[in-house]
C-alpha cells in the first residue's frame, strides 16, 4: 500500500532551526530524565539512545517508570502534576528538550506514534473509528474529510481489518479488543511515523490475538522503516519480537543490550529474575521461581543504596551502602550492579 506522504520526516534540515544533515544516527537519544511528582522521584537519571530502523523492547514489573517514561518524550504528562528534567532530548539530531509545550509542530504525529496502553479507553466512544482516524490526515495533511475518510478506510485494511470499507462508520464498542489495538495501530501509523511507542500493546488479548498484534508491529516496522519502542512486562514479548532490549526497574534503567545477550546471560540480578519466573513450556519440570517481595515505594526507591538489594541473592554489604552507577560494557551493552560478574559466574553450567 502506498502511504499517504510517504516515509519522510518534517524538513528535518533540523526541527529547532539548526543547520545539520536530515537524518543522523541515533534516532532518538534521551539523556538523563528523571520525573518528580511531589517530593516522590518517579524516574531518574535514564539515559538511552535508538536506533533507526529497529525493535527495542522496555521490560520492567508494573510501576518501574516505563509508561510515564514514553508520556514524558511525547510531551503527554500534566506539568501540573510531574516535574520533567534532563539534559538532552534529541530527534534525528535535532535537540528538542523535555518542555512538551515547545515541541515541534508535527512530532507527534507525523514523526512520532504512540499506541496507548488500553484501546477500549483511548478511543472516543462517540466518534466512529473512521473519523478517528481521518483526523490525522485532516489535522496535519490538511485534507478534506471525504478524501481522510478514504485513507482511513486505507488504514484499516493496512493493518488487516477485514472488510475495512465497510467499517469505518463503527463504533468503537462494536469492534473486538484486538480489532481496537488495531485501529489505534492504524492511527499512530497512519502518517508513517520514524518511531512508533506502543505501551503494553498485547495486554488483556488473548495469546492467539497478542502473537497477531506482534506479527503487525513487526511487519509495519519493516514496511515503514521505522523503528519501536515496545513497553511490556512481559519478556515473551520480548522473545518474539525484539532486537534490544531495556530494563527498568524502580524508576531506573538497571541492564541494557541485544536480545539474546539479555535472554540468555543477562547480567542483573533483576533481568535474570524475570526471565526465571517464565514458565518453560519445553520443561513443564522446570521450577518457576518468583521473584521475592516487592518493588520499593517510590518514597523509599532513592536511598543511598542499590534499590534492588531486599530482593537480590547476589546482594553484597556494598549494595546496602551505596547505589551502583551505570557501567558502558563492550558492544553497547550496560548494567547497573556491583556483583554483575558473580552473577554471570554462577549461571554458568
Amino acid at each position: 500500500m502506498a502511504m499517504q506522504g510517504g516515509n519522510q520526516p518534517l524538513t528535518v534540515t533540523n526541527l529547532n532551526g539548526e543547520a545539520g544533515p536530515a537524518v543522523v544516527a541515533p534516532l532518538l537519544s534521551v539523556c538523563d530524565l528523571s520525573i518528580r511528582a511531589g517530593s516522590l522521584e518517579l524516574v531518574r537519571g535514564v539515559s538511552f539512545d535508538l536506533q533507526p530502523g529497529t525493535m527495542t523492547a522496555l521490560v520492567g514489573e508494573s510501576g518501574s517508570g516505563k509508561s510515564l517514561m514514553a508520556q514524558a518524550i511525547l510531551g503527554l504528562l500534566d506539568r501540573e502534576v510531574y516535574a520533567v528534567t534532563g539534559s538532552d532530548l534529541r530527534f534525528q539530531g535535532s535537540r528538542l528538550g523535555f518542555d512538551g509545550n515547545r515541541l515541534p509542530k508535527g512530532f507527534r504525529g507525523q514523526l512520532t506514534g504512540y499506541v496507548m496502553q488500553d484501546p477500549s479507553s483511548a478511543l472516543d466512544p462517540t466518534m466512529t473509528v473512521g473519523r478517528q482516524i481521518a483526523e490525522m490526515f485532516v489535522v496535519h495533511r490538511g485534507m478534506d474529510m471525504r478524501s481522510a475518510l478514504k485513507e482511513a478506510a486505507r488504514m484499516l485494511d493496512f493493518v488487516r481489518i477485514p472488510n475495512a470499507a465497510s467499517r469505518i462508520g463503527d463504533y468503537p464498542h462494536q469492534f473486538s479488543g484486538g480489532m481496537k489495538q488495531r485501529v489505534l495501530i492504524a492511527m499512530a501509523v497512519a502518517l508513517s511515523p520514524r518511531l512508533l511507542i506502543a505501551d503494553e500493546p498485547t495486554t488483556a488479548l488473548d495469546v492467539t490475538v497478542q502473537a497477531e498484534i506482534l506479527a503487525l508491529i513487526e511487519d509495519l516496522r519493516v514496511q515503514l522503516d521505522m523503528a519501536v519502542l515496545i513497553i511490556t512486562h512481559d519478556f515473551g514479548v520480548v522473545y518474539q519480537c525484539a532486537d534490544r532490549v531495556m530494563v527498568m526497574y524502580a524508576g531506573k534503567l538497571v541492564e541494557g543490550g541485544e536480545t539474546l545477550q539479555i535472554t540468555e546471560n543477562g547480567r542483573h540480578p533483576y533481568t535474570r529474575g524475570l526471565i526465571a519466573s517464565i514458565p518453560d513450556l519445553d520443561d513443564l519440570d522446570r521450577p518457576v521461581v518468583a521473584i521475592p517481595g516487592q518493588p520499593p515505594r517510590p518514597e523509599s526507591s532513592w536511598i543511598d543504596s542499590c534499590a534492588f538489594h531486599p530482593r537480590c541473592a547476589w546482594k553484597a554489604e556494598r549494595c546496602l551502602a551505596e547505589a551502583p552507577d551505570m557501567e558502558q560494557l563492550d558492544g553497547g551493552d550496560i548494567v547497573r550492579c556491583f556483583e554483575w560478574p558473580r552473577v554471570v559466574a554462577d549461571a554458568r553450567p
